[in-house]
């Protein structure tokens, strides 16, 4: 199944945006779905309180995942991925205009019971979460040479 046809079937399950993008890649990553779930559970609706998309904490977690380092004493490493995250979150910006998940979401916070209805009277999250998703995963899919 595509990834990102998988995402969506994720969502529709009821699980987060970072959630859906992260355990796209579990596979590939060499974990299980169930641990990908876990580990990106907490950071959906812009980890609670409508900070960075959900989409893109996702992608970043499978980009430090696929290239990231794990050596304290590394400056030359953590440069690298320093570099490779902020090229990442500039491009996810261009195509998004955006990326917490308030702005995403015409400025409403999902984390603000009044505002959560708003978002779903709109159907906000229905129109604009679906195109973060797949412009996360197209994105990781290019910068990582995935198909």
């Amino acid at each position: 199944m595509d990834r990102v046809a998988l995402a969506f079937s994720l969502r529709e399950r009821g699980f987060s945006c970072s959630q859906a993008v992260f355990a796209t890649f579990s596979e590939d990553l060499l974990i299980d779905q169930k641990t990908a779930l876990r580990i990106a559970a907490c950071f959906g609706g812009g980890m609670r309180m409508g900070e960075v998309c959900g989409a893109l904490t996702g992608a970043l977690m499978a980009m430090g995942m696929y290239n990231g380092y794990d050596q304290p004493d590394s400056p030359e490493e953590k440069q690298r991925v320093g570099e490779m995250t902020a090229s990442f979150v500039n491009e996810f910006k261009v195509l998004q205009q955006a990326v917490r998940c308030q702005d995403i979401l015409d400025g409403y916070n999902s984390s603000i019971p009044e505002e959560r209805a708003i978002i779903e009277s709109k159907g906000l999250i229905a129109e604009k979460c679906p195109v973060a998703i797949e412009r996360a995963i197209r994105l990781v899919e290019k910068q990582m040479a995935l198909s």
